[in-house]
């Protein structure tokens, strides 16, 4: 395809926003309409969007409630949704969770039955703060590092935490001024965790515990055609790492083309080029984020104020970071991946011969020569290497990469999402390589 504009991007079109639950959001597939049932509870609305985390939280022993209390002159069942929970509290749930068949195996060292959760979540190694004799409060912050360091089966920072739990959907944070902006300081670390709010967040992760454990295939350690992923081309079948050819015609050609790009990402990394921020862009992102700089703290350096002005405006990062929950270094590295792709084709002295031929990894980085649809291969073999799964999309004239993150797709970190729908929509571009995993 020839590549006229030269290496033109397409623009992204605005994005629909998330929707949030008023207060602590439940997760998105859970805002269906309320069962219709009698209520259950005396302190708990049938509307409230607890209601059925709590039924199931209650079905599962993961929270204690009282069955006989008066209320009315009748007897009525109080879950006391409002009431602050201890550490010992949030181990009932959590160790009857993740390790049922052992809490139901441990007995107590006393009378003190809390003994039982501390026991277990001490031999999972759970980073707890109190004991079996005294149990503190519990903290937002000190919950998310418990149900993540339960997940993943060792401690996580608190920061990470956070992280993990915005990228699941597990919580949106705290509102400020009427928005969710899912940052450290949204979070709330500090506050305290009420039985609602704990029930919510199990809840929630049972939902959605597999948005936290995907995994993406790894190339094999042995380079036997055997222990990869055959695909069959007009030309033969290829065995390749992560299901693609990137447009190669034979194993040879893959081979060889696709080593290349492994050795030059590795190297990469190795060197710490995915986080440099020797560019003034990259360190005016890094310094915006990580140190809150902004152009007036460089009133004699115009060159950073640049800088600091293009983060301050970039509307796609602050999305990926305060919504999607990006770190500042991942952003980089989907920076870095993009331009890796053209990088290489420049070190490996590859020319345009405008003959729209060129198509493969092997027609770039071997023979020298490159097209848009040579680009796009490099940078998707990039992305599949990294970890990240990624799509080509096509018109008679361009081919480009877009690679998928949390759920949307970019160019670099150009969020171009609902422009890959529209697009396919209006049939002007087709997928030339689909995605491993779903367009959505």
């Amino acid at each position: 395809m020839n590549k006229f504009p030269h290496r033109e991007w397409l623009m992204a079109l605005s994005l629909a926003g998330a929707v949030v639950v008023s207060g602590e959001p439940v997760a998105s597939n859970v805002l269906a309409a309320p069962p219709v049932q009698t209520p259950m509870y005396g302190d708990l609305s049938v509307t409230h969007a607890s209601y059925k985390p709590f039924q199931w939280a209650i079905a599962n022993g993961y929270v204690k409630i009282n069955t006989n209390a008066k209320g009315k002159g009748k007897t009525v069942t109080m879950v006391n949704p409002t009431a602050v929970l201890t550490e010992a509290d949030a181990l009932m749930g959590i160790t009857k969770y993740f390790w049922g068949k052992e809490v139901a195996a441990t007995k107590p060292i006393n009378k003190n039955t809390n003994s039982i959760y501390y026991q277990v979540a001490q031999k999972k190694n759970l980073p707890v703060k109190g004991n079996m004799a005294k149990s503190p409060v519990l903290t937002k912050g000190q919950l998310a590092v418990l149900l993540m360091s339960a997940h993943y089966g060792k401690k996580v920072s608190v920061e990470t935490a956070v992280q993990k739990m915005y990228q699941a959907g597990i919580t949106s944070g705290n509102a400020v001024k009427g928005k969710y902006p899912k940052t450290y300081q949204s979070f709330g670390v500090n506050d305290k965790v009420t039985k609602s709010v704990f029930v919510l967040w199990l809840y929630n992760y049972n939902l959605n515990k597999g948005k936290l454990n995907v995994v993406q295939p790894k190339p094999s350690q042995n380079n036997s055609v055997e222990k990869r992923i055959p695909v069959q081309t007009r030309y033969g079948t290829i065995y390749t790492h992560y299901g693609r050819t990137y447009g190669t015609k034979s194993q040879a050609e893959y081979d060889k083309a696709f080593g290349i790009i492994k050795a030059r990402v590795e190297k990469a990394k190795k060197e710490g080029w995915f986080k440099d921020i020797g560019t003034t862009y990259m360190k005016s992102l890094w310094l915006y984020y990580k140190e809150g700089k902004r152009a007036s703290d460089y009133p004699n350096d115009p060159i950073m104020q640049w800088g600091l002005n293009v983060v301050d405006g970039d509307q796609d990062v602050r999305y990926l970071i305060e919504k999607k929950g990006l770190a500042v270094e991942e952003v980089i590295q989907l920076i870095n991946m993009k331009e890796l792709s053209f990088i290489m084709e420049i070190e490996a002295g590859a020319k345009d011969p405008l003959t729209g031929e060129p198509e493969s990894i092997y027609d770039s980085l071997v023979l020298k020569q490159y097209d848009c649809n040579t680009t796009a291969n490099v940078y998707l073999a990039i992305a599949d290497i990294m970890g990240y799964d990624g799509l080509i999309i096509a018109s008679d004239t361009h081919a480009e990469t877009y690679v998928k993150v949390r759920g949307e797709w970019v160019s670099g970190v150009e969020i171009m999402t609902s422009n890959l729908f529209d697009l396919l929509e209006k049939k002007t571009h087709y997928i030339l390589t689909p995605p491993r995993t779903g367009l959505k």
